[in-house]
């Protein structure tokens, strides 16, 4: 883990698989969690990027950082998504469903990008990729992981 920011936690991971098993992994202890009802339900939203990063005063900052927390609030509550550049290197190594949102342009960021929703096993079961053309909601509660 690099960093919090608020509500947020910026981590970085040697690989995009081993970013996207820790992400599903924080997932499915959450719904576990949730299911004892001891507490108020807790969600997370999970962004996935992956690029280069400049190191600085031991904090990580650059665009593939800013891209990352601009996939977050694209998740659904309990989510993850990922960008085209993530899901290139995992679509062949971890099982999970793909659903591909529409190709969107983010905030102070001027290329357009191809996002992918990913589906847990317990919520289907299929495996590929899925077109989903449903507009994302914003809500608070971050973790933006960038590789």
């Amino acid at each position: 883990m690099v960093k919090t920011m608020g509500d947020a936690f910026l981590v970085i991971f040697d690989s995009a698989t081993d970013s996207l098993e820790c992400a599903i992994s924080i997932q499915k202890s959450i719904i576990v969690f949730n299911k004892k009802k001891e507490f108020p339900e807790f969600s997370l939203r999970i962004g996935i990027h992956m690029g280069e990063v400049v190191e600085e005063n031991r904090d990580i900052y650059g665009d593939s950082v800013n891209i990352a927390s601009r996939i977050e609030p694209l998740a659904e509550k309990g989510g993850i998504c990922i960008t085209q550049a993530v899901w290139e290197q995992v679509r062949n190594k971890v099982e999970v469903e793909y659903v591909r949102m529409k190709e969107t342009r983010l905030k102070n960021v001027s290329d357009r990008f191809q996002i992918y929703r990913v589906i847990l096993n317990d919520q289907s079961s299929n495996h590929g990729i899925i077109e989903d053309e449903t507009k994302s909601r914003r809500e608070y509660v971050r973790i933006a992981v960038c590789h």
